[in-house]
């Protein structure tokens, strides 16, 4: 009967143990996915920022260009707003000297 109560206490003792083991396994398999893709998610992030410094000089070289397109639409609307003020004045005054006949 001792050997039996023996036996049994050593099979729990090694069953507890073998689940201790495949807990402590599973938190470092756990810890070891997530470090990896915590590498993975940084070394795209900083693949990113790679691109980004490399195409820095090309973005403010096309900024630049729409900034001149743009200054030199504006510039052709107040000529046409001059010019559209010009005839307005010059109809008026078709108007007057039409009037005054």
């Amino acid at each position: 009967m001792k050997l039996l109560q023996t036996k049994v206490t050593v099979a729990l003792i090694g069953m507890f143990s073998a689940i201790i083991v495949a807990a402590f396994s599973a938190v470092s398999s756990h810890k070891n996915r997530k470090n990896a893709i915590d590498g993975e998610f940084k070394s795209g992030v900083t693949g990113m920022l790679d691109e980004i410094r490399q195409q820095h000089p090309v973005i403010l070289h096309r900024i630049d260009a729409l900034e001149k397109k743009q200054d030199a639409s504006n510039e052709v609307k107040e000529r046409l707003a001059r010019v559209e003020e010009s005839a307005k004045a010059a109809h008026k005054r078709l108007d007057r000297t039409g009037a005054g006949e």
